[in-house]
């Protein structure tokens, strides 16, 4: 509670998306909904009286999480019920993909509120243009006609590959309409994306879902699509398992404190003219992994589709 607002953080305990129906008591204000990671807010675009309070849908993420904040006053008029439609907090708008929406006013009014129809979600099927950091054993660039794992390819030099790829493929949009909004989902990826559309940043996706607006970013005609993709370096240990080392780590069974820890730092350490003996592309001070342990999986898994809604107006006033 605040001087002058109260506030409910609310988390979803679960693997898979929710909406809920929150119930809060409430009177004569207005809710509104606080993104937790980026601290973007606005009014909640649906809410109803209860007996007690006030009822909010919110939709959470998968783990999502949330902030409702009541701090200012309820309007005369507004909306209470809309189907159907795709909740859209961080501006307190409706989406919706449907072309006719029923909406409930707060004074018992209903009104049919017609929408222009929206394309067809696109998939970004490719092919694909994936570069790799030169010099931690991938080959510079390859052309992927669809997306699979890093860990599944044929080539080592990319199946224990660890670092950032870059992910390029171009696709066409026949037109961008006024109201229409274009979200990104790139489906799963494994680890972190940055994404750049027509060479503008769009930001960057480290939690499920990895989707984005990028409506903005968007022309008529061509578009491009750039993904830059790092997983962690668990692979990459495990590959240069299979490398001689030219060094110790204690074996276990001695202490499960300090088994695996490096006995002794190479000699390519101290002098730079001996790097060039090194074998491996990774070094740690511990050995984590076997030759044999299991792989994880990396890159961009896809798949990755261009959803298309129309943003939905409603006169309250």
């Amino acid at each position: 509670q605040l001087p002058d607002a109260d506030l409910y953080f609310v988390f979803n305990y679960s693997e898979q998306a929710r909406r809920l129906r929150l119930e809060f008591r409430q009177t004569g204000r207005l809710p509104e909904i606080w993104d937790a990671v980026t601290g973007a807010h606005a009014p909640a675009p649906i809410y109803a009286p209860t007996p007690t309070g006030v009822a909010v849908p919110v939709d959470l993420e998968p783990w999502g999480s949330t902030f409702v904040v009541f701090r200012r006053p309820q309007p005369s008029r507004w909306v209470t019920g809309a189907d159907p439609v795709s909740l859209e907090f961080k501006n307190g708008s409706l989406l919706t993909q449907a072309d006719n929406v029923r909406v409930t006013l707060s004074d018992g009014t209903v009104r049919t509120v017609r929408s222009s129809p929206v394309p067809q979600t696109q998939t970004l099927s490719g092919p694909w243009t994936v570069a790799f950091t030169d010099g931690r054993g991938a080959p510079p660039e390859t052309r992927w006609e669809h997306l699979t794992s890093w860990s599944e390819h044929a080539d080592p030099g990319i199946r224990f590959y660890s670092g950032t790829a870059v992910y390029r493929t171009q696709w066409n949009v026949s037109s961008v309409q006024p109201g229409q909004v274009a979200v990104l989902d790139l489906g799963r990826v494994a680890d972190i994306a940055r994404v750049v559309v027509n060479g503008k940043v769009v930001g960057v996706l480290w939690k499920t879902p990895f989707r984005a607006d990028i409506t903005a970013h968007l022309r008529a005609g061509n578009n491009t699509l750039e993904v830059r993709v790092a997983n962690r370096w668990i692979n990459r240990l495990i590959g240069d398992e299979a490398i001689p080392a030219g060094f110790a780590y204690q074996e276990p069974g001695k202490s499960k404190f300090t088994d695996g820890r490096l006995l002794e730092l190479p000699a390519w350490l101290y002098d730079p003219a001996k790097r060039s003996e090194r074998q491996r592309v990774s070094f740690s001070t511990w050995k984590h992994y076997q030759a044999d342990s299991p792989l994880v999986p990396a890159g961009l898994l896809g798949p990755v589709r261009l959803e298309w809604y129309q943003r939905l107006l409603v006169e309250t006033g």
